[in-house]
């Protein structure tokens, strides 16, 4: 059979989403990152899952990630600030509908740059992985969502 590990920055237990979901991945397999900031919590839980990939490949598995980093707050890298301007206090527009929500939307689009680069990072380790002739991403489906609805286009969040 299929061994399951799911890899999360946030947690499962809001909507019973582990109990529904995952309630038979062995404690061992299910690995959450929590308390540091939510961008190096997903680069922290990318490199425990590239390490696990590396480590164990002796069964099939499925692997879940849930990175976090493009929910609100909209956490990235300082790095990866791409577009501007981008206001310091995230909550603003939550308080005042009528300011001009672009800096909330700069902070959510650069959230999705940062999350981009972690799904090409998930992508080429798997590229360079093998299981006796067959390559590593063969069997992969990879699926990225947002799991809240945000429609910036009517303004609506």
């Amino acid at each position: 059979g299929y061994e399951s590990r799911v890899f999360t920055s946030g947690t499962l237990e809001t909507f019973s989403m582990r109990p529904l979901f995952f309630s038979k991945v062995k404690d061992e397999h299910f690995h959450h990152f929590q308390g540091q900031a939510t961008e190096a919590e997903d680069a922290h839980l990318l490199e425990a899952w590239k390490k696990s990939r590396t480590e164990s490949q002796a069964s099939p598995r499925f692997d879940f990630i849930f990175f976090n980093s493009s929910h609100y707050p909209y956490s990235y890298p300082a790095s990866f600030l791409k577009h501007q301007p981008v206001s310091e206090n995230k909550a603003a527009y939550i308080l005042n509908r009528d300011m001009d929500p672009l800096p909330l939307k700069n902070h959510y689009k650069t959230s999705l740059s940062y999350l981009d680069s972690l799904l090409l990072e998930v992508t080429q380790h798997l590229k360079k992985q093998t299981v006796g002739t067959t390559p590593g991403w063969w069997w992969w489906v990879i699926m990225a969502r947002n799991s809240m609805k945000t429609d910036f286009a009517t303004g609506a969040m």
